[in-house]
């Protein structure tokens, strides 16, 4: 146990410099080599607590102090795609203060650490829903705890996804609506309050789409505490920075794993955040020009897959709208390095 603690004080200094090199990374910029070697301090860290037979330190399971005034939702829909700005409070009345309309399907589109309700994620997902089926959009900004340290935004998951829980709940109390007509997508630590909030709900929403699914501090050993497969009727799960920002194991009823699921074709091998956003660009392409351009396969590892070993097994479509909820296991493919990412049927292996 004091080993762990020392490892986690070391983690908890490395999440706050490490804040501040993510921050300068929202265009994609690659990280320095000290911000390198600080996430794989981190990384190992979060190994050592999964493999390890000792209970994790309580100081990473106390959620944060979070009250629901720090929460906030911004609803869209085809009749109001500016959106309007609700308080949890509030939404008992969301169909006379927003453009909500129960005739319509509902998506909270939950976005990660350092980012906010207006972020990249957010703007890729929302437009890409809206153009292509008109819905409730629902976006949860709780930026008054994700763009501080790591560990800050961490603290704040579980509470945060509660309150998104009960938003669903008392909609679908308020106004008879079916639990089945919610749908919840999440990248980084959004994805895990997605996991909390379909929870809430006890796993009756519709599906959940968790895109890189954060990973430093998320142990497999611990699923009542991240996205798990019993958070919803249908769990997918993209991965394309795993081992870094991401989770590097199985979490849904059908996981994806482009290009390995590791560094993504086109973002600089060393590291950084563009690997990690390739996920909601993936994902917002896939429901514009159709997840039949996103064509996986299963197998047993990436390797397996491009030695053209899998050519025979069950198909699946990444990403899109619809999901066919009998379809479950690791699927992997490969994309382009630049939009369109989607390749659709590819026969392997290449040749080099």
């Amino acid at each position: 146990m004091q080993t762990l603690v020392i490892l986690f004080f070391l983690a908890q200094t490395v999440l706050c410099r490490v804040a501040y090199n993510l921050e300068s990374d929202r265009s994609n910029e690659e990280l320095s080599l000290e911000a390198i070697k600080e996430i794989q301090q981190l990384i190992e860290f979060t190994k050592k607590v999964d493999e390890s037979q000792e209970p994790v330190p309580k100081l990473l399971q106390g959620p944060l102090r979070v009250s629901e005034r720090d929460v906030h939702l911004y609803v869209y829909n085809r009749n109001d795609q500016n959106g309007k700005k609700i308080a949890l409070s509030e939404i008992g009345e969301i169909k006379l203060l927003t453009a909500f309309d129960t005739n319509l399907d509902t998506v909270f589109v939950i976005h990660g650490w350092l980012n906010t309700f207006n972020s990249t994620f957010n703007n890729v997902v929302n437009a890409a829903l809206l153009e292509i089926r008109d819905v409730n959009v629902i976006s949860v900004d709780w930026d008054n705890f994700s763009r501080f340290s790591y560990f800050t935004a961490y603290l704040a998951v579980s509470s945060v996804g509660n309150f998104v829980g009960k938003s669903i709940r008392n909609i679908s109390e308020a106004y008879n609506y079916p639990l089945e007509r919610f749908s919840l997508i999440g990248h980084s630590l959004g994805a895990h309050i997605c996991g909390f909030a379909g929870r809430y709900v006890d796993g009756l929403v519709s599906s959940i789409t968790g895109l890189d699914p954060a990973g430093p501090l998320y142990y497999k050993a611990l699923p009542n505490n991240r996205l798990n497969v019993n958070d919803a009727q249908y769990v997918e799960v993209i991965h394309t920075d795993a081992m870094f920002l991401g989770t590097n194991f199985h979490i849904g009823d059908i996981d994806y794993w482009p290009n390995g699921g590791l560094s993504q074709p086109g973002c600089d091998p060393s590291f950084g955040s563009c690997s990690h956003g390739r996920s909601f660009y993936y994902f917002g392409e896939s429901l514009v020009s159709g997840s039949n351009n996103f064509v996986s396969t299963e197998c047993k590892s990436f390797k397996a897959y491009e030695a053209g070993l899998c050519q025979n097994n069950t198909i699946a479509f990444m990403g899109g709208i619809t999901y066919n909820e009998t379809l479950t296991g690791d699927f992997y493919l490969i994309t382009n390095k630049t939009s369109p990412y989607g390749l659709g049927y590819v026969n392997l292996p290449i040749d080099t």
